[in-house]
């Protein structure tokens, strides 16, 4: 496989690539499978969860009510990366689902990410985060003990 060298970053990478913008939508989930074969043959070193392209697909399925799909592409991003933001993001489409208990437990587990000092847990927009997950869960709690 030909490779080039990235700018200046001194990264080889795969001459070939694949653009997959129309994947799910105007082309068809067959015809996308196809083309996707047809780079691996041609030598395409790598496909991946890129999250640039990962989550306005999650995005995407929530538009189209495709909750469980949407939850499986966060969950490929989540097998790669602890991201308390995209845990808090499964909580959410948990709780718009009506899988309160779920949810719940998505929650918890990203303040735990949050609060345990995981790099990628730090900064202002983390702080933030956490004092949505804390509302949130405080608004779940008053909602399972109203009669």
């Amino acid at each position: 496989m030909e490779t080039r060298l990235m700018g200046r970053t001194g990264l080889h990478v795969s001459a070939l690539c694949l653009g997959a913008m129309n994947f799910g939508g105007i082309t068809t989930e067959q015809d996308s499978i196809r083309i996707i074969h047809a780079a691996l043959d041609a030598g395409m070193a790598r496909l991946g969860p890129i999250v640039s392209l990962q989550l306005p697909a999650v995005e995407l399925e929530v538009a189209l009510g495709r909750t469980d799909r949407a939850l499986a592409r966060l969950d490929t991003l989540l097998a790669r990366t602890a991201n308390p933001a995209w845990v808090a993001r499964r909580g959410d489409l948990l709780l718009r689902a009506g899988r309160s208990t779920e949810a719940r437990h998505e929650y918890a587990r990203a303040r735990a990410m949050i609060a345990s000092g995981n790099r990628s847990a730090r900064g202002r927009g983390f702080a933030e985060l956490d004092q949505r997950l804390d509302t949130t869960l405080a608004s779940l709690t008053r909602m399972e003990t109203r009669p």
